[in-house]
């Protein structure tokens, strides 16, 4: 499991839905969710970055519907904002460069669950069943040696085992 940090490769995929919509047609959080597999994190995370901004529409009875638009730095940072209200082509904010978040590629595969699986196995003396046991808190102990014997199989968490050996060797893994 990942952390929930938004893509660039989704950050685009919201950006072109939001850029495709009808003159006139809203686009909610829910439509994005449900339509084309944006799950709601991820445009909260894009408004946070400024890409986005969510408002909150109540209607007079039913669920309110949060709407998700493009913000004005966002139109100027894709070179969609050509024109100002007066009519006049507008000039580029310096000041106003979003930052794109890394590619899928870019982000981590580990999480914080192991992580402190890891720091728990050296506390444990190399113990995995119990380090397991302390950080996942399951009951069966087969239960648990079985999952810790496959996350420790994983390619991400010997990798990082090797890191966490490394700096308590200072800086020469054996």
């Amino acid at each position: 499991m990942r952390d929930l940090i938004l893509s660039s490769e989704t950050l685009v995929k919201i950006l072109l839905k939001l850029r495709r919509r009808q003159h006139g047609e809203r686009v909610t959080v829910r439509d994005l969710e449900r339509g084309h597999g944006i799950w709601k994190w991820e445009t909260e995370q894009a408004a946070e970055m400024g890409w986005v901004s969510i408002t909150e529409t109540k209607p007079p009875r039913g669920r309110p519907a949060y709407v998700v638009e493009l913000t004005e730095a966002a139109l100027e940072s894709l070179g969609m904002l050509s024109q100002g209200d007066d009519g006049a082509p507008k000039t580029a904010n310096k000041s106003c460069q979003l930052i794109w978040p890394p590619g899928r590629h870019q982000i981590p595969k580990t999480n914080l669950r192991w992580s402190a699986f890891l720091h728990e196995w050296f506390m444990c003396w190399a113990n995995a069943t119990q380090a397991y046991m302390n950080v996942y808190k399951c009951r069966s102990r087969n239960g648990a040696r079985a999952s810790a014997s496959r996350l420790m199989k994983r390619p991400e968490v010997q990798k990082e085992l090797w890191e966490i050996r490394r700096q308590i060797n200072g800086g020469a893994a054996r």
